[in-house]
């Protein structure tokens, strides 16, 4: 059992009506600083408890900047139950840059259930396991694939056991209507956020709406999917939107498994994609190829789809080296 003790507190009441805006106030240990972390809280009336929150990773842009403009826009008239939001979850990796927090480099997504004496991810992941994860319904956790992936926007799930969980999960991505909802199963769910949550019995879904640099495209679909999660939870007016993405009339559901329907490249070089992201493509299919750039008269290495399905992210940089995950194929569910 977690100890509940934390020496993390917010500024605000996260059980009171009303709309707030706080901190979540994190204590660096040894040094005698804590980093605050923006919290809004929107509570009205009954219905479920619903946690929105971005940029777990710190070079993840679309996500906050959607919660950021609902935050600042939503009124609590329309709210019923309690929302909250955390923009930017992960205020050090933000604030340098990058994906991890350079204080301890550990993946705050993958630090569940945390430690209250560890590091600071590791104190930052215990306050949400034991504080915010006991009273919520549902998570939404906007990401995208940073500086390593660019994906197709999608929303994604993992396979559940618990039917009526699984369902409700599944309602919810729908309801969201991105270009694409995929089922997938993850080789290292222990630790993760999403996995935490889900062995509690409530609903994760965890959404990735581009790369590292923002595009209109990208936005706009993020800004889409995560107004209708709330008006799936009556916590916002209005009728269901579809987001403007011409490859798909989503959604379209898929499913992928990241050892199988993955390919990683054999070799360090330069990787030229022969097939667009969303591209349908055969097993067996090129779809690209890694150059060297050390040996004139080494061929490129070939990269080729494992299964026939659609490619669902590629690596954001062409610089690649023995290892790098060069795409994901998922196919219909």
């Amino acid at each position: 059992m977690l100890p509940a003790w934390s020496p993390v507190h917010s500024t605000i009441d996260l059980d009171a009506p009303g709309k707030r805006f706080g901190k979540i106030v994190l204590p660096l240990p040894g040094l005698g600083e804590t980093v605050e972390i923006p919290i809004a809280v929107f509570a009205r009336g009954e219905g479920p408890t619903v946690l929105m929150t971005g940029a777990v990773h710190g070079d993840e842009y679309d996500g906050p900047i959607t919660l950021l403009r609902i935050a600042r826009s939503l009124e609590l008239d329309h709210v019923n139950g309690r929302l909250i939001i955390v923009p930017v979850l992960n205020q050090l990796a933000m604030r340098a840059g990058q994906r991890v927090a350079p204080i301890d480099r550990l993946d705050l997504n993958r630090s569940f259930p945390g430690d209250p004496e560890g590091r600071p991810s590791e104190i930052l992941a215990h306050w949400l396991a034991t504080r915010l994860v006991p009273i919520v319904d549902a998570v939404v956790d906007a990401h995208t694939g940073g500086s390593f992936t660019n994906w197709v926007p999608l929303a994604m799930m993992h396979p559940l056991a618990d039917a009526d969980q699984h369902r409700r999960t599944m309602t919810l991505i729908e309801a969201m209507r991105p270009p694409l909802g995929v089922v997938i199963d993850e080789s290292d769910k222990p630790g993760m956020f999403d996995t935490y949550v889900e062995r509690r019995g409530k609903i994760f879904v965890c959404c990735e709406f581009g790369g590292g640099t923002m595009t209109r495209r990208s936005l706009d679909v993020a800004g889409v999917c995560l107004r209708n999660a709330l008006r799936h939870f009556n916590m916002l007016p209005g009728e269901l939107e579809t987001p403007v993405w011409p490859e798909f009339d989503g959604p379209r559901i898929l499913q992928a498994a990241d050892l199988d329907w993955v390919v990683a490249s054999r070799r360090d070089g330069i990787y030229e994609p022969v097939v667009e992201l969303g591209q349908a493509v055969a097993k067996g299919q090129v779809l690209g190829y890694v150059h060297p750039i050390d040996d004139l008269e080494a061929e490129p290495a070939e990269a080729r789809a494992p299964i026939d399905g659609v490619l669902i992210f590629r690596p954001a940089s062409s610089r690649v080296e023995k290892g790098t995950r060069l795409g994901m194929i998922a196919r219909d569910l």
